[in-house]
């Protein structure tokens, strides 16, 4: 049996790019570390904590693990209840044998 992945990377499957980029700018600041939007959108997709190193390469590591841990938190409580599909998954791979939603660390979608 062939399989076949599909990974939500920000804003493919669900509409969450302005969500995510608002939790990032909030969390960021909490943190003393500015960062224009417009860098922030560039960087949109980016795995956190190299994005957390670009922006502020002089954070050491465990900064940085601090820094990702308070965004997930915050994206958790204030911004992954408003977020909302494009359409509904399930429908859309109507067809694929093993499509299946699942909630792990970044809510993903699966097809096996």
């Amino acid at each position: 049996m062939s399989g076949a992945y599909i990974f939500d990377v920000e804003g493919t499957l669900i509409d969450c790019v302005a969500a995510n980029l608002k939790c990032w700018d909030e969390t960021l600041r909490s943190f003393g570390v500015s960062a224009p939007s417009k860098q922030l959108r560039l960087l949109s997709g980016m795995d956190g904590n190299e994005m957390v190193a670009t922006l502020a390469p002089g954070l050491d590591k465990q900064a940085r693990k601090k820094i990702l841990s308070a965004q997930g938190e915050r994206y958790r409580a204030h911004y992954l209840p408003g977020v909302r599909p494009y359409c509904r998954p399930a429908q859309s791979l109507h067809g694929h044998q093993g499509a299946r939603r699942t909630h792990r660390a970044r809510h993903r979608l699966s097809i096996r």
